[in-house]
């Protein structure tokens, strides 16, 4: 009867086959688990090889049946299918075999009853593989066969490997019953070290690693794609071009496209020039409305894309260069035709890079120099610097006109590089020497390089010849900038005050948070703090609105000395530690090195000297402009001083220039003034502080005043230690200063390093006893906001996945009790005797034998962890020592995030509840059945579910469907019955324009509500109301 018998062989092993652990461990778990196991990928990613692999680990005898076309004749998959289960238990089947064997006609069912019934008396469990189902699986009757099997032969396990979607009769109900899973190529896809592997074990295949590597994740871990593209790259010539992906192309050509319709073909073409693919989308690029149909058959075909998200589809990035290559060549008008419409519509929604990115793959770059032009400012706008170098490096020089010049080099001045950005003014100058786009790009350069009379003088050109717009605005932000650099803040203030009345009839959001945010730095800088702090909020709320990294970063930053100055030392540290992020993640010099001279000035300002020179010397290495520059050379040089390193502090400030002294002239008289006291020559000393309070007060620097007054006093005081009159005059004169700055904060931080002083001052002066209190408490808060923890960290997760972590390594435990009892005493923070212990954790072990283990769990704990970790107190309970080791439990965090989302702020809140929800990854303690922690669970699991509905429903508020949508499927993962969360998908599908997934989502809940509860769903029921008003 078997005329092919190789096909129930298992195939031989091929030569350069490793083995892949971690899926093979995956799939022997699995396997065990599961009736059915459908594995759908793309042909080469290694569906049969991973099999032959693990048919030498299955962990039940394996029975294996190769597919071809002539299978789906139903009476020949029988026949082989019976003789492959043969094979492996000869002496099976005996009936079967005989009714399939005689001359006669059995009847089908009778013949499948027989096989049912001769599997499950086998007397053990059994796999069986049909690898390549999707050559059969057209067939009604063998696809009733198999979806037979798994629900009566609860004995035979069942995998499928299928290049396309795996569809069997009643897969909703298996998949219920947790019979059947189906997994993609994600499972198969090739680490880039398996892929090293696969390489070094063929030796006729040689490459350079790394370059193995760049495949690896070119390929997106395709083994068959990957190894074409070596065998390709390493007969390619040295020194020789790189070769295309003209073999792998090939490959797919063969295999996948030469075999569909061609409307398919058709429709995979016109797509391919989208990154992410939706049926909407697609509708109305091609002017179609049956793209949904054709996405779900794509999908269907496992076509070598990805599911990204429900509805939003990606092809491979070889299989889309294939689709575009095709369209281009075979259909080259109408390839230009859709081209040409999707850049208008990327252009309609501000995708300037797409767009250029089409133009540029069509070789059109005067078009892809149109955009860059239309949409460069925009990009820049948006901190996209990364963006701009990518398309200015794809644009050829001799494109650049002058005001593209000018854009590029303001990209070289936000990078830190004032030479290159010179030399593109200057081209941009000689082509147009008088053009605003020039002008100012001179004014902006010579005031990054503290030329600030030439920046005013370029920028006043521009005033004279632009009556109106952008262009007025910006110019008149230069001569504010570089007015308030040479000190002059009230016009600076007045200058911008004028800039933003008139930015506000421009429409540029980006504009005017750029003035209002230089006018905020003008009243930070007079004193008007206050003020200053309620722009620079505004402000940082534009620019998280834009999305643009760096100016956020300097506004955070400039938010945060402000809100120092004001004495709120929590939220000033916080706002640096933001900034830093942003700054970092903008990856622009000049601002990081802003942000951490703010954060060594909080440092130092609050006695952590360590922590501001280390800012300070980052911040020097990160270069910055002219000002920047020479404020962390003489901040280095005072903090220098203050450490009474009166030597080097010296040293740094003589090799600063006299021009970066201007830069801030009374800082510069503070550091002259503090080395001539720590020299003993107090008249020279407090001539220094008599000047820079007069330099101050002419800047309308009141800060400054205030610091520049409170070191004259200290002078003062050393002079006369016995007569406090004239400390305390001048200490009312900065009081009187300060309170017109509104806080005074500044002056008891102007006061720290004089704390002498400030005692002797006591007496006449009663204020100072508590401004010495108050440096104590500032002085501890900074401590613990600056410092790095010293003690080791213990991680205990409980929520999901048990495991212990030690500075995040994992702690080899040994067994579950040793995470219980670490468990138990994290959840009881005063402690536990050994009875409550044993009580807890021992429940049906023998009393004799509970004292031992107990013993045993303690002593293994105490050997992994710190010394002391465990600690036992008078009282006979055994702790988790705080002194000994940083607890970090995240069933504790969970909870803290929750209370801070139900106190903060209806803008803060959602913030707070996904923090949470990030820390829940399972049932607390699953592993555990013990009484003590059930209660508990059940709590953390109701305030999970309560967080998720509460997040899905501020992120409906907020728009944000997508996030509301992950939080309802959450929900569903939980309580697959739960009608809020059910009606919330539904919404999410209406909100995106996919009615058609509503309706199905819908008569999904009622299949489920009809498997889970046995009852109908509700027709008041929320997600029947909805279902209604769609008809």
């Amino acid at each position: 009867m078997i005329d092919v018998p190789h096909k129930i062989f298992v195939p031989q092993r091929p030569y350069h086959l490793i083995t892949r652990q971690q899926p093979l461990t995956y799939f022997c778990k699995l396997v065990q688990q599961r009736q059915i196991i459908a594995v759908t990928a793309p042909t080469g990613y290694g569906k049969t090889s991973l099999l032959i692999d693990f048919a030498q680990v299955s962990p039940f005898p394996l029975c294996w049946y190769m597919l071809d076309s002539y299978d789906a004749d139903p009476w020949v998959f029988i026949e082989y299918l019976a003789a492959a289960i043969r094979r492996t238990f000869p002496a099976s089947l005996p009936q079967t075999w005989t009714m399939l064997g005689s001359n006669g006609h059995p009847m089908w069912r009778s013949v499948v009853a027989s096989l049912m019934r001769e599997i499950s008396m086998l007397g053990q469990d059994a796999i069986l593989v049909l690898d390549d189902w999707h050559l059969v699986s057209t067939s009604t009757e063998i696809a009733h066969l198999i979806a037979d099997l798994a629900t009566h032969c609860p004995n035979l396990h069942i995998i499928l490997t299928s290049r396309e979607r795996t569809v069997l009769p009643n897969e909703m109900l298996l998949t219920a019953r947790r019979q059947f899973v189906c997994l993609d190529e994600g499972l198969l896809c090739f680490t880039p070290d398996e892929v090293m592997a696969v390489v070094a074990a063929d030796e006729t295949l040689a490459l350079p690693p790394e370059q193995v590597r760049g495949l690896a994740a070119e390929y997106d871990g395709w083994i068959a794609g990957i190894l074409l593209a070596v065998e390709s790259a390493q007969q390619t010539p040295d020194g020789a071009a790189p070769p295309s992906h003209q073999r792998t192309q090939r490959l797919l050509s063969e295999q996948i496209l030469n075999h569909l319709p061609p409307h398919i073909q058709t429709f995979l073409h016109e797509t391919s020039l989208l990154d992410e693919v939706t049926a909407p989308q697609c509708d109305a690029l091609l002017g179609r409305c049956d793209s949904a149909e054709l996405l779900d058959y794509v999908l269907a075909k496992r076509l070598f894309v990805r599911e990204l998200l429900p509805g939003v589809v990606r092809y491979h990035p070889i299989f889309r260069d294939l689709l575009i290559a095709r369209f281009r060549r075979l259909e080259p008008a109408r390839y230009r035709a859709i081209m040409d419409r999707l850049t208008r519509l990327y252009v309609g929604q501000r995708h300037w890079s797409r767009a250029f990115d089409l133009h540029k793959q069509a070789g059109d770059l005067e078009s892809a120099r149109q955009i860059l032009e239309a949409g460069g400012h925009d990009l820049h706008a948006q901190g996209r610097l990364e963006t701009l170098e990518h398309l200015f490096a794809a644009i050829p020089q001799h494109l650049l006109d002058a005001p593209l010049l000018c854009l590029k080099a303001r990209v070289e001045l936000d990078r830190g590089n004032p030479q290159r950005a010179a030399a593109l003014i200057e081209r941009a100058a000689q082509a147009a020497p008088i053009a605003p786009d020039v002008l100012l790009a001179q004014a902006l350069l010579a005031r990054v390089s503290g030329r600030y009379q030439d920046a005013i003088d370029f920028a006043s050109q521009v005033l004279a010849g632009a009556p109106g717009g952008a262009d007025r605005g910006a110019a008149m932000r230069t001569i504010a900038i570089a007015q308030h650099r040479l000190g002059d803040r009230r016009a600076a203030i007045a200058t911008l005050q004028a800039a933003l009345d008139a930015e506000e009839h421009t429409g540029s959001s980006f504009t005017y948070a750029q003035t209002l945010y230089d006018l905020a730095i003008c009243y930070s800088g007079c004193g008007e703090l206050r003020a200053a702090e309620a722009a620079f909020i505004q402000v940082e709320q534009r620019w998280a609105e834009l999305g643009n990294q760096g100016l956020h970063a300097l506004c955070a930053n400039s938010l945060a000395l402000t809100q120092h100055l004001l004495g709120k030392t929590k939220q000033a540290w916080a706002s640096t530690q933001q900034a830093l992020g942003h700054a970092r993640a903008a990856a622009i010099p000049q601002y990081l090195a802003a942000v951490l001279s703010t954060v060594g000035d909080i440092a130092a300002d609050l006695g952590q000297w360590q922590e501001a020179a280390s800012a300070y010397e980052s911040a020097r290495r990160a270069g910055g402009s002219a000002y920047i520059a020479a404020h962390v050379a003489l901040s280095q040089a005072l903090l220098l001083a203050h450490q009474q390193r009166y030597t080097e502090a010296a040293r740094t400030l003589d090799t600063l220039e006299e021009a970066a002294q201007r830069q801030e002239p009374a800082l510069a008289l503070i550091v002259r003034a503090t080395l001539a006291a720590g020299a003993g020559d107090l008249a020279a000393a407090l001539a220094h502080a008599r000047e820079a309070v007069a330099q101050a007060r002419m800047a309308s620097a009141r800060p400054t005043q205030v610091r520049a007054l409170a070191l004259q006093a200290a002078i003062c005081s050393a002079r006369n230690p016995a007569d406090s009159a004239e400390p305390v005059a001048l200490l009312r004169e900065a009081m009187a200063v300060a309170e017109s700055i509104g806080h005074e904060a500044i002056l008891i931080i102007a006061t720290m390093p004089h704390q002498a002083m400030l005692r002797r001052c006591i007496e006449a002066l009663p204020q100072a006893r508590r401004w010495l209190a108050t440096q104590r408490q500032m002085r501890a808060q900074a401590a613990a906001l600056v410092q790095p923890v010293p003690l080791p960290t213990l991680e205990l997760h409980t929520l999901g996945a048990a495991a212990a972590l030690l500075d995040g390594h994992d702690l080899e435990l040994g067994g579950r009790k040793e995470h219980h009892v670490l468990a138990y005493l994290a959840a009881h923070p005063r402690g536990a005797t050994s009875e409550e212990l044993i009580e807890a954790i021992w429940v049906e072990d023998s009393p004799k034998d509970t004292a031992r283990a107990l013993y045993n769990v303690i002593y293994r704990l105490r050997s992994l962890l710190p010394d002391q970790a465990i600690t036992k107190s008078g009282q006979q309970r055994y702790t988790i020592n705080p002194q000994a080791v940083r607890l970090v439990w995240d069933a504790a965090l969970f909870r803290e995030r929750l209370r801070a989302a139900s106190a903060a702020s209806a803008h803060e809140r959602l913030d707070y509840l996904w923090d949470a929800v990030e820390y829940y990854h399972g049932s607390y303690l699953a592993y555990i059945d013990a009484p003590w922690c059930a209660a508990t669970r059940a709590e953390l699991e109701e305030q999970y579910r309560s967080a998720l509905h509460q997040a899905a429903e501020l992120a409906s508020q907020h728009r944000l469907w997508l996030d509301a949508y992950h939080a309802y499927q959450q929900v569903l993962r939980l309580d697959p019955c739960d009608e809020q969360a059910h009606s919330g998908v539904m919404r999410y599908y209406l909100a995106i324009g996919n009615r058609a997934a509503a309706i199905a989502h819908y008569h999904r809940c009622r299949a489920i509500f009809q498997q889970e509860l046995h009852i109908a769903l509700d027709p008041a029921s929320e997600p029947a109301r909805i279902f209604r008003s769609l008809q």
